[in-house]
């Protein structure tokens, strides 16, 4: 828990390493198996901050499509478009920076294909 600062998350990833020291090195020698386990541990704390990271990255990058709003079942694309149909003037600098957003979202998109 002290590296990740999350109890749940601690959990998660302790529980995961286990698993992956069972099933990849249970045939090895129980000597082995602390060194291996807190090896196992570290790459899985480390995985966990880099999906953390990204995970941010694409909340920034989506929440500034639309007004802030508490709703967390809120799909950050409906945003785009008001939901009655009508259309609503927005100012220059939002479009602007609507516009940007979406070419970092279409240029991410492409990469994955």
């Amino acid at each position: 828990m002290f590296a990740v600062r999350d109890e749940e998350a601690a959990l998660d990833i302790v529980q995961d390493a286990m698993l992956r020291l069972a099933e990849k090195y249970g045939h090895r020698p129980a000597g082995e198996l602390p060194m291996l386990f807190h090896r196992i541990v570290q790459n899985a704390i480390r995985d966990w901050f880099r999906r953390q990271k990204v995970r941010s990255l694409w909340t920034t990058l989506l929440s500034s499509l639309g007004p802030g709003r508490d709703d967390d079942d809120q799909d950050p694309l409906e945003t785009l478009q008001p939901p009655d149909g009508s259309e609503v003037q927005e100012s220059p600098a939002t479009q602007f920076e609507q516009a940007q957003v979406l070419e970092i979202i279409r240029q991410e998109v492409a990469r994955l294909n």
